[in-house]
């Protein structure tokens, strides 16, 4: 869990098969709030959007 700008926020992982799924709860923010997650299916070496966040 971290904690941003008094907003607690954890990254959950579901790998019950193979369309595994990521989430990330927000606590004590504000409905506007959002978080953004990147998937990479071959371990962060390329992005669906071309170039890895830097």
């Amino acid at each position: 869990m971290a904690t941003l700008f008094s907003r607690s926020i954890a990254l959950r992982f579901a790998d019950a098969d193979a369309d595994a799924m990521g989430w990330a709860p927000t606590d004590n923010g504000s409905p506007d709030d959002e978080v953004w997650l990147g998937r990479s299916c071959d371990g962060g070496r390329a992005w669906s959007s071309g170039e890895p966040p830097r």
